[in-house]
């Protein structure tokens, strides 16, 4: 008897695709994330000084999403979408992605953007789990 796959639908992304002119791509980003239904917040920066531009996105069914514009044509996009039935494995998934971060050398500031969660929470797992 074989075994039942369930199919997982593909994400949509929250933040479309870079073309490669920083301005122009901020600027369809700010465009798609004001018509989207599914993104309950969203703010953009650009650091004047190294040229980066950052889009950190906020969806209503929890997802958060932080795309960076690196360069021409190179982007950098980070998705967290909580998972599980219950507040407790959600909980338990995210303090699990609080330890890869750290791990990946991450501060807990950058951590807790990434999660959309407070730095003070990012630390107090550390804390408990004994990475601090």
């Amino acid at each position: 008897m074989g075994k039942l796959i369930k199919s997982v639908k593909p994400l949509r992304a929250l933040v479309p695709a870079s073309a490669g002119d920083l301005q122009a791509d901020v600027m369809a980003a700010i465009q798609s994330l004001s018509d989207n239904r599914r993104v309950a917040e969203f703010s953009v920066s650009v650091n004047k000084r190294t040229g980066v531009g950052r889009i950190r996105a906020v969806g209503r069914d929890g997802q958060n999403v932080i795309h960076q514009f690196v360069g021409p044509g190179m982007t950098e996009t980070s998705t967290f979408l909580p998972t599980g039935n219950t507040a407790a494995e959600r909980r338990q998934a995210r303090d699990a992605n609080i330890i890869a971060l750290y791990l990946k050398g991450l501060s807990q500031d950058e951590s807790a953007e990434r999660l959309n969660c407070s730095q003070a929470l990012v630390s107090k797992v550390l804390r408990r789990e004994g990475y601090r």
